[in-house]
């Protein structure tokens, strides 16, 4: 797949697909903000 995952810390009123740089100055990255896929914002899933 040649990709790269990175995971950082947002303020909740980040919305998914916002941009964001992660690195450092000499070695930054551009990334875009997604949801985790296992995270059920809406509690639709029964957990036994």
């Amino acid at each position: 797949m040649k990709q790269s995952l990175a995971s950082a810390c947002l303020d909740p009123d980040v919305t998914e697909r916002a941009k964001l740089t992660v690195g450092n100055k000499t070695d930054a990255q551009g990334g875009t903000v997604e949801d985790l896929p296992f995270h059920d914002k809406k509690k639709k899933r029964v957990h036994a």
